[in-house]
């Protein structure tokens, strides 16, 4: 846009014209550009408010109608999952969620710092591929055995395998992707790298009201 309005002051004192005559121009396709893109998402905005319908989900929209925040519950836990970060991460969390220990999941390897904070022990699973593709601590770790039984580690690696495959649209390799799961005893979060389009929350959505059901279970 810079360099577009540099050019359009080139022309408008070529032709000569005062410099503000380039916002005559600039002011209208900025003004385009605002209502294409409000369209755009227009259709996701009403896809995704049917998607969380099921969980008496409401959308609330941020600035100028662009990035919505969902809000809605399962089993009477509320949970927030506001528009993908400006670094391209998508966020789902549950903020009241009384849990009888804690967890942390992640694709990446956990830092020295990070063992010693969190104060908890590692999780061997006995499943090759998810040993693999995660790094597990739980406290005490009988939760986190009990709590990543074959069926949540199916969905887990399935949320993954779903960021790796929104990264790798339109490239000829497919990327490393990002997960973690993080429950501290009182809340739950959930972050997926990646800007997902509808059918991905939607199994975003039945994965994070499985998790919050297999916790309120487990207590």
């Amino acid at each position: 846009m810079h360099v577009l309005i540099k050019i359009l002051v080139k022309v408008c004192r070529a032709l000569g014209l005062p410099d503000w005559a380039a916002l005559l121009v600039v002011v209208p396709i900025l003004l385009f550009v605002a209502v294409g893109a409000v369209l755009v998402r227009r259709k996701y905005f009403q896809i995704l408010k049917r998607k969380i319908a099921p969980y008496h989900g409401v959308l609330r929209h941020g600035l100028f109608f662009w990035a919505p925040t969902a809000y809605f519950e399962v089993d009477g836990i509320p949970g927030v999952l506001p528009w993908v970060s400006i670094f391209g991460v998508t966020r789902i969390r549950f903020p009241r969620l009384p849990a009888p220990g804690r967890i942390v999941i992640d694709t990446r390897p956990f830092s020295d710092g990070e063992r010693r904070a969190f104060r908890g022990e590692p999780v061997a699973v006995d499943e090759k591929i998810f040993a693999i593709r995660f790094h597990v601590l739980a406290a005490p770790a009988s939760f986190g055995t009990a709590f990543l039984d074959a069926e949540m580690r199916r969905r887990l690696l399935k949320l993954f395998q779903m960021s790796r495959e929104v990264l790798g649209r339109g490239e000829e390799s497919t990327p490393k992707g990002r997960m973690r799961l993080e429950i501290d005893g009182r809340a739950m979060r959930l972050e997926l790298k990646g800007q997902l389009g509808t059918p991905e929350v939607e199994v975003l959505l039945d994965t994070s009201a499985a998790l919050v059901r297999k916790v309120l279970q487990l207590g």
